[in-house]
């Protein structure tokens, strides 16, 4: 039953880990960086400065052009 559960939990991990590898990297980043701050109102703050960092990227552009072209993404990290 163990080895059950072991596998489950590596198969989410590994589905997890290849749908972040597919995103903005620069989105991805900032989540992470938010995710870091315990206190609420520090949190709030941080997240809003990063919405607006990453709204005003080239891949926000890009992300934005794609999904209104139906078409995949080219994440650039800029």
């Amino acid at each position: 039953m163990a080895q059950l559960v072991q596998e489950e939990l590596l198969d989410t991990a590994l589905a997890w880990a290849r749908k972040l590898a597919g995103q903005a990297p620069l989105s991805v980043a900032r989540i992470k960086q938010v995710s870091a701050d315990p206190t609420l109102d520090a949190g709030i703050e941080a997240e809003k400065e990063a919405f607006a960092a990453a709204l005003a990227s080239e891949d926000a552009r890009e992300g934005i052009s794609a999904f209104l072209g139906k078409r995949q993404a080219q994440w650039r990290g800029a």
